[in-house]
């Protein structure tokens, strides 16, 4: 559950802030499973005469995934371990059928992992494979950078990771924890289908560094 602070805040005529947390709270144990009806029952609890300030509410229902739909390994920080992830991620996609995903997830987890130890700092660099209706990589180190895709000149070597992986993927991002981040990335298997081409100056232009 995600709300915005219009929900709580004491300008708004509902006393103590941590008096409105528990009235919310008991709000929603008396809600219906279907995620509208606990909307509408947290709508219920706002004063009448409409909102004094904007108020969004976003919910969502997660499910855990059965521990045969997921794989995950640590590795040290150091470049050995991309061949390692690399070897360890094809394995484990024969293993659930998925071999059709191969290259493609291969590349990324070079580049996530590649870039988690260059870039992720201290500590061990985390892989992680959810089979779901869609295959989700995650790889996780201790930096709290924000990854980015930039423009890699032409004579340069490298720079073009996150590309690639954006290239390959239905979608990608990041999340942050207290000491680190998760970045991950999402494949739709559709071994029938050719994959869209991709705008490549679109792309880069969403992204681009203008320094």
């Amino acid at each position: 559950t995600m709300y915005t602070d219009g929900l709580l805040k004491e300008s708004r005529g509902y006393g103590d802030t941590d008096a409105r947390t528990g009235q919310l709270l008991a709000s929603l144990e008396h809600a219906g499973p279907a995620l509208e009806d606990i909307c509408d029952r947290v709508a219920d609890t706002l004063p009448p005469g409409g909102p004094h300030d904007d108020v969004a509410l976003l919910l969502a229902r997660v499910h855990a995934l059965p521990e045969e739909r997921v794989a995950c390994w640590e590795f040290p920080s150091e470049p050995s371990a991309v061949a390692r992830a690399r070897a360890l991620t094809r394995a484990q996609l024969a293993e659930w059928g998925m071999s059709e995903l191969d290259f493609n997830t291969g590349l990324v987890v070079s580049e996530l992992v590649t870039n988690a130890v260059r870039y992720g700092g201290q500590g061990p660099v985390s892989l992680r494979l959810l089979r779901d209706d869609s295959l989700i990589c995650e790889v996780s180190d201790r930096s709290n950078t924000s990854p980015r895709i930039r423009r890699a000149a032409t004579t340069e070597e490298g720079g073009r990771g996150l590309f690639l992986v954006a290239q390959y993927t239905k979608s990608w991002g990041a999340r942050y924890m207290p000491q680190g981040k998760t970045v991950w990335a999402e494949q739709i298997p559709q071994p029938e289908q050719p994959a869209p081409e991709t705008d490549e100056q679109a792309l880069l232009a969403m992204f681009d560094d203008p320094g």
